[in-house]
């Protein structure tokens, strides 16, 4: 019925075992399924540890350890297990893929190129002979944003065809008239202190004026990630709805937190994760509301059949790419889809003092910094961002931020930029500040550099309050293109590099610039 009821039976069978000493069902693992479902992931390795051990053969389970270990960021621990998962499936490429992103998430990137280009083979196989339950469950987040197009168009819609309403973009149904009372939800596993959470506040407040706001958590009040001050973020990001409308599905199965759904009469369902950890995306598969949107959390089309629409603009997903989702596209009447309450939540850092103080062990040299987690890193990005330094000379420096799951990734990233020459005492590790003030803190860097691979878009916007000149990369997928809602876009590597270059070597210029955001 729930996974409550799981954890419970689970347990009555772990006791059962241990007073008849045999084991005949792997209790650990559905243990460990029902404490992951619940948001309790640390709890959940625990047991699928347990379980691994009683059943080491089975690639299934090493997996279930790979997934709870990445979500609790103990990814050291991710990539052992999914490496012993990929070894013992009959069909490797579904726990290769997630090893592949474990190892990105910490700069792991030795064959790199290789690896990446062997899942894409594999993945087209698949497709290809019609044999895509071969790929299981395997989460679009970790692919490319061209394999999930692929599977999207192609594979997904075929898969799924059993559950949720199957069908196109191009049969989405009609947005309902504006006039008249409807139901929005939002529905998301980060109304905490997270980048989606900041980001949307106001549109909430927005829409509660003109319609019936319902905010569905799909999250546990003792997940990974909370702090001590989530319950009073909690409080200011819904206090614009009342108590009866914030609705907790925390623990409940995909079909009865539909139900819940379902009994609110919502119009319109909108979901903040996309295809992220923790995402209440498999909610929809069950129709809980006539229209389904996708918006914001992840810039890739979901490629589920049951979400109708993805909310995005025209300079991020122009016009000769839309066929890359299986979702209609629904463009904002402003130019930028990214959302923000920056002038509310961050507007007082502006007026302290102009700048903050250089950063420590900054000196006066000129100072960039990477402002994304190291998700967003690959090699390419890594050479362009050592290019610009090096054209820059030996006193310029780079300043990363230490997100969560740092401490493993930093030995291999120093070690990367070291190999491009970059000398350990030019990169420097800045502690995440307060969210309070986390912009002013940020304006003592010179100037910063955008990812490639997936561009910022708090990071972004970050960088814009916090008055630092920015350079964005226009690529050819949403994700690489997000840029665009917050700033110029530049197009190539060669034009990356150059303005980079052009911005560290001109004080000047980025007076002017810092000017022109004010």
């Amino acid at each position: 019925a729930d996974w409550a009821t799981l954890e419970a039976l689970s347990l009555l069978g772990i006791q059962y075992q241990k007073t008849e000493g045999r084991e005949l069902i792997n209790h650990h693992y559905y243990l460990g399924v029902a404490l992951y479902e619940q948001g309790r992931v640390k709890e959940a390795a625990v047991n699928f540890e347990h379980a691994v051990e009683a059943t080491p053969l089975n690639a299934d389970i090493w997996g279930a350890l790979g997934e709870a270990c990445l979500t609790s960021w103990d990814v050291s621990r991710a990539i052992t297990a999914y490496s012993r998962a990929a070894s013992l499936s009959s069909f490797s490429t579904y726990y290769s893929a997630k090893l592949a992103k474990a190892k990105s998430w910490v700069c792991s990137w030795q064959g790199y190129e290789a690896e990446n280009d062997r899942i894409a083979r594999e993945v087209e196989e698949a497709v290809a002979k019609d044999d895509v339950a071969k790929l299981g469950n395997l989460k679009l987040a970790d692919l490319s944003e061209e394999l999930t197009q692929m599977l999207g168009k192609e594979a997904t819609v075929k898969l799924l065809s059993g559950g949720g309403r199957d069908r196109g973009a191009d049969e989405a149904p009609d947005l309902p008239p504006v006039p008249g009372l409807y139901r929005i939800g939002f529905m998301s596993s980060d109304w905490r202190v997270h980048p989606v959470s900041t980001l949307v506040r106001s549109l909430i407040e927005a829409a509660a004026e003109k319609y019936e706001v319902t905010v569905f958590s799909v999250s546990s009040n003792d997940g990974v990630g909370k702090g001590v001050d989530d319950g009073w973020w909690l409080r200011n990001i819904t206090a614009m709805v009342s108590p009866s409308n914030f609705v907790d599905l925390h623990g409940l199965t995909p079909s009865n937190a539909a139900s819940v759904i379902r009994s609110r009469s919502i119009s319109v369902l909108i979901d903040l994760n996309g295809q992220t950890l923790g995402s209440g995306l498999p909610i929809m598969a069950f129709r809980p509301s006539p229209i389904q949107v996708t918006y914001l959390g992840l810039p890739q089309t979901t490629s589920l059949p049951y979400v109708d629409y993805l909310i995005s603009d025209a300079s991020v997903t122009p016009p000769d790419i839309p066929n890359k989702f299986t979702e209609a596209l629904a463009f904002t009447s402003h130019p930028s889809y990214i959302v923000n309450d920056y002038k509310n939540l961050q507007g007082h850092t502006r007026w302290r003092h102009p700048l903050r103080p250089p950063l420590e062990g900054a000196g006066g040299e000129v100072v960039l910094g990477v402002l994304s987690n190291m998700q967003k890193m690959n090699p390419r990005t890594l050479d362009a961002v050592t290019n610009i330094m090096r054209r820059l000379g030996p006193g310029s420096k780079v300043v990363f931020f230490k997100y969560s799951g740092h401490e493993q990734g930093r030995p291999l990233l120093e070690a990367e930029l070291a190999a491009r020459g970059v000398r350990p005492d030019r990169v420097l590790w800045a502690d995440l500040d307060p969210w309070i003030s986390h912009t002013w803190a940020k304006s003592g860097l010179d100037f910063a550099l955008d990812t490639p691979l997936k561009n910022g878009h708090t990071t972004g916007l970050d960088a814009a309050w916090a008055l630092i000149p920015s350079v964005t990369f226009a690529g050819e997928s949403m994700g690489s293109r997000a840029g665009q809602a917050w700033g110029e876009a530049v197009e190539g590597w060669k034009s990356y590099e150059d303005v980079g270059y052009a911005l560290g070597s001109s004080g000047l210029l980025r007076l002017s610039l810092r000017a022109s955001l004010l």
